[in-house]
């Protein structure tokens, strides 16, 4: 399970965290700090996350473990960086996982950065750098009694109704998630786990959400829809989502993954990831809250892909969608009966395999 220890957080400025290059021709910048691995536990991982620069080429201990849109072969401070990032691309974190061989446990190591341009004029480095400590990976434990029973009813039927609250100890693996006999799910991207009592992030979500227990349920539904979207939406905006959740899946296929380190180690997440927590930060809030599995069709360009939304129900019966993925500031259409569900709505959301969720009258 997830539960990472930040070791070194550096960021931006050269003037700050490292030496720029001098000389005719120079574009790079080389950064160094010491740590100390004394305290790793058996087991802990390290891995190192890098924003900012067209390039980087990564050392522990002098050893090269990682190198980010560089050319291959020898590197010195007059090597460009293979191509310039987009304003965008540069607010991204790349992970790079620190091999076990590479740290001396016991003892102080040293991490050196060479930050490089990809133009040789207007060189002005900058870059942003985190070392974390992750766990060695744990198998997942098998669901509670209570935490089973929600799981399979959402694998069966894609929804969680209002009144049933995500218990500790819930997983979801996507709708191709399994379970075996032993109830050991498989995944072909990371399994989501709800684990209110270690997982960190999640704790300060929720202290967040019972501070607006006060505001009316609408407002209260707009305001965990925005900051889902706030804390979901990566340095850059949403059209940085895929590299993302590609390297997510990429890392943590087939394991469990805490709902609140999503957020704390890949700074996004997408529909499955914003509905989970926003059913269960809703829940705390005191709201009437449902999660729902379909499929999103995209009517103008035709066919539709998978998609996962929410619902809300006030104590006067109205319910609202609530979509903190695609429509996260936009407000919240009623689905309560056909004649106020609108037509776009009843084709847009709909169940896998095309069966409506919502009717509307025409």
């Amino acid at each position: 399970m997830v539960f990472a220890r930040t070791l070194i957080e550096a960021g931006s400025g050269v003037e700050e965290d490292a030496k720029a290059a001098t000389g005719v021709g120079a574009v790079s910048a080389h950064f160094q700090r010491a740590f100390d691995a004394s305290n790793l536990k058996n087991d802990e991982r390290l891995v190192i996350s890098v924003r900012g620069a067209d390039g980087e080429v990564i050392y522990i201990n002098g050893r090269e473990i990682g190198r980010l849109n560089m050319p291959a072969g020898p590197v010195d401070e007059k090597t460009l960086a293979l191509a310039p990032l987009d304003e965008r691309r540069s607010q991204l974190f790349t992970r790079v996982p620190v091999p076990p061989d590479a740290v001396k446990t016991g003892a102080k190591n040293l991490i050196e950065v060479d930050v490089h341009s990809a133009k040789a004029d207007a060189w002005k480095p900058s870059f942003a750098l985190a070392l974390q400590t992750l766990p060695a990976d744990q198998p997942l434990a098998p669901p509670s009694a209570e935490a089973k029973r929600v799981l399979e009813m959402f694998l069966k039927t894609s929804y969680i109704a209002t009144g049933i609250a995500i218990p500790d100890g819930y997983f979801d693996g996507g709708r191709h998630m399994r379970l075996d006999a032993q109830e050991a799910a498989t995944s072909q991207r990371e399994i989501l786990v709800v684990d209110r009592g270690h997982d960190t992030e999640l704790a300060k979500d929720l202290e967040f959400v019972r501070t607006l227990r006060n505001l009316p349920p609408l407002d209260r539904a707009r305001q965990i829809a925005l900051y889902v979207d706030k804390i979901m939406s990566p340095p850059g905006g949403n059209a940085l989502l895929k590299p993302v959740m590609d390297e997510l899946e990429h890392e943590y296929a087939n394991k469990p993954l805490r709902i609140g380190d999503v957020c704390d180690q890949f700074h996004a997440g997408v529909c499955r990831h914003r509905s989970l927590l926003f059913k269960v930060l809703a829940d705390e809030a005191g709201l009437k809250t449902a999660l729902v599995r379909g499929t999103y069709m995209h009517l103008h360009a035709g066919g539709g892909g998978p998609h996962a939304w929410n619902e809300i129900q006030l104590d006067d019966g109205r319910r609202f969608l609530v979509d903190t993925t695609l429509h996260p500031k936009d407000p919240f259409p009623e689905i309560t009966t056909p004649q106020v569900t609108s037509v776009e709505i009843s084709k847009r959301y709909v169940r896998e395999g095309g069966a409506p969720f919502y009717t509307a009258s025409r």
